[in-house]
């Protein structure tokens, strides 16, 4: 048979091969860790430091929130206490809270797609009162990557983050109650190109103003069931589950 002949007849066969199907694999993955934090800035006037009945040290307000068991928080809170006259001690507090939640990659080489899923607990707005949001909303505008720990007078915090983006209004009509594609920040974790440290649940209040705010008010939920959904190929993640 001529050589030009065989090449024809080769390429014929190659092409009525069928190829083999890439079949990708779906896992949902847990908390390694979850953190809840918070910041305050407090200002007082001169007055609060004489020693009258009712001046200085006030005690209202919330915070910081309790957390149940695995859940996470973000939102804030606004304290003013404009004091009695003729001595008018006047106390300032706003409180931030951030949630972190981080998941292990550290088996994963390629991912094709992932999505962080979590649920609406509870959520509170303030007005000169505590008042229980029902049905819950989501006040965390923000979703960002843990760029590490800050340091406190309690030690080491969960707080910086960068790549911020906007979160979609969710609630608890469907489960979960949110969802938010995070193929991008997971490709960076599994490739190393990004240290993973965790996601970051930020907002309404990114940081704290010039000045404080003469309110009250404050908003905060609550969040649990935090889970990520991984799909990747497995041929190209071989210590990943086959």
């Amino acid at each position: 048979m001529k050589p030009a002949l065989i090449a024809i007849v080769l390429g014929l066969l190659l092409a009525g091969c069928p190829r083999t199907p890439i079949t990708l694999k779906t896992v949902t993955l847990s908390p390694s860790q979850i953190n809840g934090s918070y910041q305050y800035w407090y200002s007082q006037n001169a007055w609060c430091s004489v020693p009258l009945p009712g001046q200085g040290l006030f005690l209202n307000g919330l915070g910081p929130e309790p957390l149940g068991p695995s859940e996470i928080y973000s939102g804030f809170e606004d304290i003013y206490d404009q004091g009695a006259q003729p001595f008018p001690c006047e106390e300032q507090q706003q409180t931030l809270y951030r949630g972190q939640v981080a998941f292990d990659l550290g088996e994963f080489d390629s991912i094709v797609d992932a999505t962080l899923n979590f649920d609406v607990a509870q959520s509170i707005a303030e007005n000169g009162g505590v008042n229980t949001q029902i049905p819950p909303v989501s006040n965390a505008t923000t979703l960002g990557m843990s760029t590490g720990t800050s340091s406190g007078s309690n030690g080491p915090y969960f707080w910086n983050f960068d790549n911020p983006v906007s979160l979609p209004s969710c609630g608890p009509l469907i489960k979960p109650n949110c969802s938010v594609d995070v193929s991008t920040q997971a490709r960076a974790w599994a490739t190393n190109s990004h240290a993973n440290f965790g996601f970051i649940l930020a907002g309404p209040i990114l940081d704290f103003p010039s000045s404080l705010p003469k309110d009250n008010n404050g908003n905060v939920t609550w969040y649990n069931d935090l889970q990520l959904q991984v799909i990747y190929n497995p041929a190209q993640n071989p210590r990943a589950p086959q």
